[in-house]
């Protein structure tokens, strides 16, 4: 391990010393080893650590930790990532104070299509079908998912985007060593497998506190294009998730649910004070762009909408050579409206191009 990263270990160990202070001081003096030199220093008062941080650094706790810390990682295997390294996520550095280092298992990727699909633990067979549904075809389309692998939604985005060759990114609230839930340790396999990340701001071995909860829901945020909450009750978790998607400037959904549930109480809020109404996949695909980065299922549109049998055939006959939609209706035997009207929406999605005026064939 090579000092500049031992020193950013070292300063991310220090107990009580939240994202915010760390970067106050990290712009005063410099650099990460600057603040720890600073820091080790008897006679140096500091504003904003807390007694116990002083006393940890004073002790030798803080190094003590530190090397513990990149001991863990090469047992558990745990690969880090810092702010300047080539795959550091770039949709981060919109975040105001974007971590300066990130422990992960599996593939991190600087650029990719991310929506973050979150909700409540104990949701019901409504929200379940939802997040299923979600995970499922984000899987299929190649566009990769982010939850916090949490029971109910989150875990379930997760093993449904896995289940279909997906890659998702699970963002945890502690350490990698001793993933939280333990419940859900089941679906890091299956995740990896598939291609997918599991990562975390807090450097292995480091106490859990719940404002690490905090620290994993900014970052499922600065990691996601896009936001949808599943279902949420009226003091949800989910909603800091929301602030800080908000705080950046992305856009958030919400699945509207049934007035008299608790569980919908949230997401029906977001609704009535100018969320995104999230109606079906299709929809979303389109209204947010990200169908244009879908990978393409057989019959269906690059936007991973579904074709219907007389879109299918109709693609098939113009697959090689331009035909007329006359000529099309006569092979059909159907009505001329019927085939323009689905040669317009094969045209609207890409599918087709014309080519001369009335002349239509399959793009390549």
């Amino acid at each position: 391990m090579d000092k500049k990263n031992y020193d950013i270990i070292y300063c991310l160990m220090i107990p009580d010393l939240g994202v915010a202070g760390l970067a106050k001081l990290v712009n005063k003096y410099g650099s990460y080893s600057n603040v720890r030199y600073m820091l080790q220093k008897e006679d140096m008062p500091f504003k904003g650590i807390s007694k116990a941080g002083r006393e940890a650094v004073m002790s030798g706790q803080v190094e003590k930790d530190t090397d513990k810390a990149i001991k863990l990682m090469k047992k558990e295997d745990i690969k880090l990532c810092t702010i300047e390294d080539d795959e550091y996520p770039i949709a981060l550095l919109d975040m105001e104070n974007p971590p300066p280092m990130l422990f992960y298992k599996g593939e991190m990727k600087q650029k990719e299509r991310r929506v973050a699909v979150i909700g409540a633990r104990a949701c019901s067979h409504y929200g379940m079908y939802v997040a299923e549904e979600i995970g499922r075809k984000c899987g299929q389309y190649g566009i990769t998912t982010v939850s916090g692998l949490a029971e109910g939604v989150d875990g379930l985005v997760h093993w449904n985007t896995a289940q279909n060759e997906g890659r998702t990114i699970a963002v945890l609230a502690g350490n990698l060593e001793k993933p939280y839930p333990e419940n859900n340790r089941k679906l890091i396999k299956p995740i990896l497998d598939a291609g997918g990340c599991v990562m975390t701001e807090v450097p292995p071995g480091k106490v859990i506190h719940k404002r690490d909860f905090i620290l994993r829901n900014r970052l499922i945020a600065g990691l996601s294009n896009v936001l949808v909450v599943v279902e949420a009750g009226k003091k949800s978790g989910c909603f800091s998730t929301v602030d800080y998607m908000n705080d950046i400037g992305r856009d958030t959904y919400a699945v509207p649910g049934n007035i008299t549930s608790l569980r919908s109480e949230g997401t029906n809020k977001m609704i009535q004070q100018g969320a995104h109404i999230y109606t079906s996949y299709d929809d979303f695909l389109i209204d947010t762009g990200l169908g244009a980065f879908a990978k393409k299922q057989p019959g269906f549109t690059a936007n991973g909408i579904e074709l219907s049998n007389l879109d299918r055939r109709i693609l098939a006959e113009v697959q090689y050579s331009p035909s007329t939609v006359e000529q099309i209706a006569e092979q059909f035997s159907m009505d001329v409206d019927s085939v323009m009207q689905s040669l317009t929406f094969l045209a609207l999605f890409g599918e087709v191009t014309e080519v001369t005026p009335g002349w239509f064939v399959a793009k390549s």
